[in-house]
């Protein structure tokens, strides 16, 4: 597994990966969900959270929404008020113009 910014990576990535707030969290959803509509299926364990967030995502080509782990709290930082948003890379340009 190789990881970086967006913005310096010299390789296309599978997966993006996005911490905010929920409101952040949110707009991402809506921008995911602006042309096809529909909902998003997430489902939440509290732990593992790169699985949800790499092998979900792999296996049903679909966005997530992740809550941190300990792990993540305690390795990554994440803060009490982050979650994550992850999606393909082949969206991004989906997600991009949900955002516009």
């Amino acid at each position: 597994m190789v990881a970086g910014p967006l913005s310096r990576v010299n390789f296309v990535p599978d997966t993006v990966l996005v911490y905010g707030n929920s409101a952040r969290c949110s707009g991402s959803l809506n921008a995911v969900l602006y042309k096809r509509g529909g909902s998003l299926k997430s489902d939440f364990s509290g732990r593992g959270d790169c699985t949800d967030i790499v092998i979900k995502g792999k296996k049903t080509g679909e966005p997530q929404v992740v809550l941190p782990c300990y792990g993540d709290r305690i390795f990554g930082m994440a803060g009490d008020d982050e979650m994550a948003f992850t999606f393909p890379f082949d969206r991004a340009k989906e997600v991009v113009e949900g955002w516009s």
